[in-house]
């Protein structure tokens, strides 16, 4: 049986659809399973309707057969994957689910990622939410499951770490065209 339901809350659209059709201005702008609008948005718009996201302006400084090194606005460098017409100077925004985030002691990080220091620690119970300062008026909210070993302090120096599996890379006109299916 097919149902349409037009809904503003995520969560219920991700748990009750097959399909999703993120619709903003009149326009279509992304159809898709619940699982990969969330991880793949094509715009800020859709990343921001099915949840909470960081949003960071970067810099492409770096083009690879596989991805695209690119550059925050403080200067820290990360690779990510860059599908689609990145070129060396393009603008681009970076999507980074607080979820799939990591963080670790400053210097025991291992993996790409981004400096920075704790700005804000709270605990809800099955988890902490951080917010970490990584310069030039840039902050990234990372969530972590209370029952991790590590558990960060106001002030201390850590790395924000990115899994290039679940970082997305917009470019920063985002004027998408709407892929069809």
């Amino acid at each position: 049986m097919t149902t349409i339901c037009a809904t503003r809350d995520a969560a219920d659209a991700m748990a009750l659809s097959d399909r999703i059709a993120i619709v903003a201005g009149g326009r279509l702008l992304q159809v898709g399973d619940p699982e990969s609008l969330y991880r793949w948005p094509v715009s800020r718009v859709v990343a921001e309707a099915l949840g909470p996201a960081n949003f960071l302006p970067v810099r492409v400084v770096e083009v690879r057969d596989l991805g695209v090194v690119v550059e925050t606005r403080r200067g820290d460098r990360v690779p990510v994957p860059g599908i689609g017409a990145f070129r060396e100077g393009s603008r681009g925004l970076l999507v980074l689910r607080p979820e799939t985030l990591s963080i670790t002691e400053a210097a025991m990080a291992r993996g790409p990622g981004i400096p920075g220091q704790v700005a804000l620690r709270v605990f809800e119970g099955a988890r902490y939410v951080y917010e970490i300062d990584i310069g030039a008026g840039d902050a990234v909210r990372v969530e972590r499951p209370a029952a991790e070993a590590s558990i960060f302090r106001l002030g201390d120096r850590v790395r924000v770490e990115i899994s290039s599996d679940m970082v997305v890379l917009l470019p920063d006109d985002l004027t998408v065209p709407v892929p069809a299916g």
